[in-house]
């Protein structure tokens, strides 16, 4: 059977130690629980919508589903600088803080693609941040060899090894 777990309502906020959320979880289609991250170090909180719920038994068997699927994945493996790998073992928290990255890059994405129009993004390809300049004019108006002098200003004072432009809108150098 396929299994489609997604998040819903996702709300962040600043916590103790880092930043937290609450989210609906929804398994095929029905929503099956509340999670909570308060930020605190340790695991999240998951409230199954179980009580006074039609579908309980639904939630039941899509949460079996979830978790028996969680046991069939690989486990998560972290490079660390000093070499030394660290391996942890895929629960339902690290999925949920997947999908909670994916969405999180759908909406870097969505950013940039708005924002390119007067800015020069750039930073590391697959990182968490990226750094953007803005323009007084649009990209579009800005002569070619103007946009390329730029560039060229902004990779000798900003750049870092590995970063490159994410706009779509500048010419090749």
């Amino acid at each position: 059977m396929n299994l489609k777990v997604e998040l819903k309502k996702v709300s962040t906020f600043q916590g103790h130690d880092g930043i937290g959320f609450n989210a609906d979880l929804w398994i095929n289609g029905i929503e099956c629980a509340h999670v909570h991250d308060g930020a605190y170090g340790g695991c999240m909180d998951y409230t199954y919508n179980l009580y006074n719920n039609a579908k309980a038994e639904a939630v039941k068997k899509n949460i079996k589903l979830f978790e028996d699927h969680i046991k069939t994945m690989p486990d998560i493996i972290f490079h660390r600088k000093d070499g030394e790998d660290m391996v942890i073992k895929m629960d339902m928290d690290q999925y949920i803080e997947g999908l909670l990255a994916a969405d999180s890059k759908k909406k870097d994405q969505r950013k940039i693609i708005r924002n390119q129009a007067n800015h020069f993004i750039f930073g590391l390809p697959d990182a968490d941040s990226y750094n953007q300049i803005k323009l007084s004019v649009p990209i579009a108006k800005c002569p070619e060899a103007q946009l390329r002098a730029s560039m060229l200003r902004i990779m000798a004072e900003h750049f870092k090894q590995g970063y490159v432009f994410f706009n779509t809108n500048l010419p090749k150098i």
